[in-house]
């Protein structure tokens, strides 16, 4: 999938993160990255057709490596990794519970569901929760059996307003939660081989539940 000298190419980049450097090796980084990360989000697609989480991605739902640094601190012009999506409906537009995959010079990952949710968007899931809570203790059980912690990011220390009535109620922590996602490492070692499809197709089928439930909120709304 990936050539020998990838990791090296993006520690490149990561020391010398600067349009001179860029431009002599873009197309060092469309041939050893990009063109080959396309190609993994084009297989895995094709492995998850044939299961009950058809999520979809290719060069499309791809991030861009220039970065936007008008608003930021940190002027690098480029990111220093290549990431992309996996979606219902194959484009970057659509995030309703999605799949995402990351490579960097120390290896990467792969995350399944919701990344970072607005008060808005998160009022809705947290209604699904309170009102089938068994429901949602029998994903997280699920999940537990493949190995899945729920991520613990943006964890809110005090009961969301709103919900305070839940505070001595088993599914508590659930509500505390602003990122509904799991995260799986995917080391060096799994992307020179096919072991990197395996790994990511594993990860998003074991969180197929996490999805099922997140999406049954807009269903019933």
């Amino acid at each position: 999938m990936f050539s020998a000298n990838v990791f090296d190419l993006l520690a490149e980049l990561h020391a010398n993160n600067n349009k001179d450097w860029f431009n002599t090796h873009r197309d060092e980084v469309r041939c050893n990255i990009q063109h080959p990360f396309a190609a993994l989000l084009e297989r895995v697609t094709e492995r998850l057709s044939e299961t009950d989480v058809p999520l979809v991605g290719s060069e499309r739902t791809m991030f861009r490596m220039n970065r936007d640094v008008r608003f930021s601190h940190d002027k690098s012009p480029y990111q220093t990794h290549v990431s992309g999506m996996l979606t219902q409906d194959g484009s970057k537009a659509e995030a309703d519970g999605i799949g995402y995959v990351h490579l960097d010079r120390s290896g990467g990952f792969v995350a399944v569901g919701w990344y970072k949710l607005t008060p808005k968007e998160l009022g809705p899931i947290r209604d699904h929760i309170v009102e089938n809570a068994a429901d949602f203790q029998d994903v997280v059980d699920a999940l537990g059996k493949a190995k899945f912690e729920l991520s613990q990011e943006q964890l809110l220390t005090a009961m969301p307003r709103g919900y305070s009535e839940h505070a001595d109620s088993p599914i508590a922590p659930y509500l505390k939660l602003q990122t509904l996602m799991v995260q799986r490492a995917l080391p060096k070692s799994a992307w020179s081989s096919d072991d990197v499809v395996d790994r990511i197709v594993a990860t998003i089928v074991g969180a197929a539940p996490l999805l099922k439930f997140g999406r049954e909120r807009s269903v019933t709304r």
